[in-house]
């Protein structure tokens, strides 16, 4: 195992290969901040209903567990063409962009929680009047799927989406950290890699190593009289 002073003197002997990757991987952190456009999130507020309003009777445990066990299993519902298709449909609606079925999963997600029986339907996109729109119509639906799946309606909207005015975090701080660590590991990969495959005697530990010997004495550099 390296001694802590040898390691401090490789540092310092390679401060400004250390310094360099910092400043780069640092700087590409805040390019990719800075080059990547602002998202918009909007949500809509769902909930599961303790009463089918259809029959006016009070749901079954069953029913209540069938209903948050399918809010769970969202991404099977909402990836099947129909619903797709559907949602497709519904954002058409908004007069907003077209968009591919891929780019939809991309931007949708739903948020559930095993102790309330309030979830959020969410669409993240670069313009939040899109934003706004791919989550209504995602939540309109996955509340049609849901209550036919069930048969019966037990899943309802609480807040339709609003147009996000402000852009989700884009969280600079913490990628130019990132970017700097990346820039230390990838200085540390490079010095080590010249440390292990250097063939340079600097020390009399390094002598007894390759001589298998122990040292009794050095030559000095500067001329004896």
């Amino acid at each position: 195992m390296m001694e802590p002073k040898k390691i401090f003197h490789i540092l310092i002997k390679n401060w400004l290969l250390i310094a360099i990757l910092l400043i780069l991987g640092g700087t590409a952190g805040f390019l990719s901040v800075q080059l990547s456009e602002p998202e918009f999130k909007a949500e809509v507020k769902m909930y599961i209903k303790s009463v089918d309003p259809a029959t006016g009777r009070g749901l079954s445990m069953s029913d209540f567990t069938l209903s948050e066990y399918l809010v769970q299993q969202y991404s099977q519902i909402i990836s099947s063409r129909t619903v797709l298709s559907a949602i497709m449909e519904g954002v058409k609606q908004h007069n907003v962009k077209e968009i591919s079925e891929e780019d939809l999963m991309l931007m949708i997600d739903i948020d559930s929680n095993e102790q309330s029986n309030i979830f959020s339907v969410s669409a993240t996109d670069t313009d939040p009047y899109v934003a706004a729109a791919v989550a209504d119509a995602t939540a309109d639906q996955f509340s049609i799927q849901l209550n036919i799946i069930t048969n019966s309606e037990t899943v309802g909207i609480l807040d339709e989406a609003q147009i996000p005015e402000l852009p989700v975090p884009n969280h600079r701080t913490i990628k130019i950290l990132f970017g700097m660590i990346a820039g230390a590991m990838f200085a540390a990969a490079i010095i080590w890699f010249k440390e292990y495959f250097s063939t340079a005697v600097r020390s009399e530990e390094d002598i007894e190593q390759v001589v298998g010997l122990r040292l009794i004495g050095i030559i000095p550099e500067h001329n004896i009289r």
